[in-house]
């Protein structure tokens, strides 16, 4: 296979995982500068776990599709809030 057909093959996965670094580093930024300056802060919500997912499910290496979940673990702006929903509804 030439170079330009892999290249070709991981386009998608280069792309879809660069947008969700770039968001999910963000928001790992946001949430620590919050933390140092004791103040609220607001996410870009479930955005870097979605380019995150995309990424890992368009790699064109069965095995790093099982590891689509890890972007929705790493990004506060979903894992967080997910985690405050099912805290609110179990007491609310």
């Amino acid at each position: 296979m030439s170079i330009i057909n892999e290249f070709q093959e991981w386009l998608y996965t280069i792309s879809f995982g660069a947008l969700g670094l770039l968001v999910i580093g963000n928001n790992i930024w946001v949430l620590f500068q919050s933390k140092i300056k004791n103040e609220s802060t607001s996410f870009t919500l479930f955005i870097g776990a979605f380019f995150g997912v995309l990424s890992f499910l368009t790699a064109p290496i069965d095995f790093i599709k099982w590891l689509a979940f890890v972007p929705i673990i790493i990004d506060p702006g979903t894992g967080l809030v997910i985690y405050t929903i099912i805290k609110n509804r179990k007491n609310g």
